[in-house]
């Protein structure tokens, strides 16, 4: 709790000017910094209250409200509001952690969207007669707010697996096996079924009986489905980003640039000049790592889980790395995010020029005189940034979305599969004294 403080309280990025007059380089102050709560009060007074709530609560709110449960469930003895309700409280914390890095991926937006660099040549020499580079770099804030999240998550695992294996009494994933007369005298291990043929006693609409073939069928396809969608989508153009006014005049063919989220994560080293290049580091391989790896590998797991016939303890040991793999798959984030923030961000870029008398005596003359303006691309302003949603973005908003409910029910079904089979051996062994667990 103590680092998401230091990090709201700190400056989470800074947008900077690099100026370059002749070659002679030219010390410009920081044009915007932004804090945790200052961005959330400029989005509002900006206009984007959608996205000012949103990292509101994912960002400032909820990383304290997690932990705060968290550490209230660790101190409850489980039987005090029952294991499974414990358990299920337990899991959607581990689950949910992932909401508070809403305002790390807005950093990762402006570090994108608003990096260009403006050359006017000199017909004098090779040397730029102006040379400005804007550029928006990660400050300590979020170092800090990145250094909290890692053990908050890693806490979050810990306490789902020992949950899991201190509410049973036996130990966890063994298969059962009986001496002959429990079972008729067979003596040998029940027939392995997928999680999808599984029969549960109550599970959701079905009691006492398998899920209907429709169901097994459209969990499966759901998850091909959402698996193809998103690696294509992770490839393909989503965004299209054009600067306009002043900045867009001076940048020529350069003021428009498409990006996938995978070239988003290649550019994240080399779109700052000004950041520790360490911690630009970490952050492009968090970034590849929970918004292009582990999206994908959680629906091939999930996937797997439903599918493969598996032993207890291998359902066991799997379903644990599934709920592990969608804790850090964060892409269903990532474009709920962009989405919001694409529609904001010429609003948003506008506002943080504001205060700026320069920039604000350009955007009044520039309205009053309309002959000057109409030379500009698009508006008649200093700045402002297009952002236009490509189809493949919603291939891939569509696809990251749908495969959480699809997860969740896979996950759900495990769940109450191991509980189930958990129940069954402690009332076997305690009906049979000669009953065993073993390998």
């Amino acid at each position: 709790m103590g680092l998401f403080a230091f990090g709201h309280a700190s400056n989470g990025a800074t947008m900077n000017g690099i100026m370059y007059l002749s070659g002679e380089h030219v010390q410009l102050p920081g044009l915007f910094y932004f804090t945790l709560w200052g961005s959330i009060r400029d989005e509002w007074n900006a206009g984007t209250y959608f996205l000012a709530l949103l990292v509101a609560v994912a960002s400032l709110l909820w990383p304290f409200i997690k932990l705060a449960l968290q550490l209230l469930l660790w101190w409850l003895p489980p039987s005090w509001m029952g294991f499974e309700v414990h358990g299920i409280g337990v899991r959607f914390l581990d689950g949910t952690c992932k909401f508070a890095l809403t305002n790390i991926q807005m950093v990762v937006l402006l570090m994108v969207g608003l990096h260009f660099e403006v050359l006017i040549p000199s017909a004098d020499t090779i040397v730029p007669l102006l040379e400005l580079n804007v550029e928006v770099a990660p400050d300590t804030g979020t170092y800090a707010f990145i250094s909290a999240m890692v053990p908050a998550l890693v806490l979050g695992h810990v306490h789902a697996y020992m949950h899991r294996t201190l509410s049973h009494p036996l130990p966890p994933g063994r298969t059962r096996r009986t001496r002959a007369g429990a079972d008729g005298g067979a003596g040998k291990r029940a027939r392995l079924v997928p999680l999808r043929r599984t029969e549960f006693e109550s599970l959701l609409f079905w009691s006492d009986r398998r899920l209907p073939g429709a169901v097994q069928l459209g969990v499966a396809l759901g998850l091909v489905v959402c698996l193809l969608g998103v690696s294509f989508g992770l490839i393909l153009d989503v965004i299209d980003l054009e600067v306009v006014g002043v900045v867009g005049a001076l940048l020529g063919e350069k003021r428009r640039t498409s990006w996938s989220v995978a070239s988003m994560a290649k550019a994240i080293s080399s779109v700052t000049t000004l950041a520790n290049p360490t911690w630009l580091a970490i952050m492009q391989a968090g970034f590849y790592f929970t918004i292009v790896g582990m999206p994908v590998l959680c629906l091939l797991l999930a996937l797997s889980l439903w599918m493969l016939p598996l032993r207890p303890e291998h359902m066991h040991r799997l379903l644990m790395i599934v709920e592990a793999a969608a804790a850090w798959a964060m892409l269903d984030v990532f474009v709920v995010i962009l989405l919001a923030s694409l529609l904001s961000l010429d609003q948003f870029a506008q506002y943080t020029l504001s205060d700026d008398p320069t920039v604000v005596e350009l955007n009044t003359f520039l309205a009053a005189n309309p002959e000057f303006g109409n030379l500009l691309p698009a508006e008649p302003v200093v700045l402002g940034v297009q952002p236009t949603l490509l189809r493949p973005f919603w291939l891939l908003f569509s696809s990251g979305l749908a495969s959480v409910p699809l997860c969740v029910f896979v996950t759900h079904c495990a769940n109450h599969a191991f509980e189930q089979q958990r129940a069954h051996a402690a009332a076997m062994a305690a009906a049979a004294p000669h009953y065993r667990v073993s390998d």
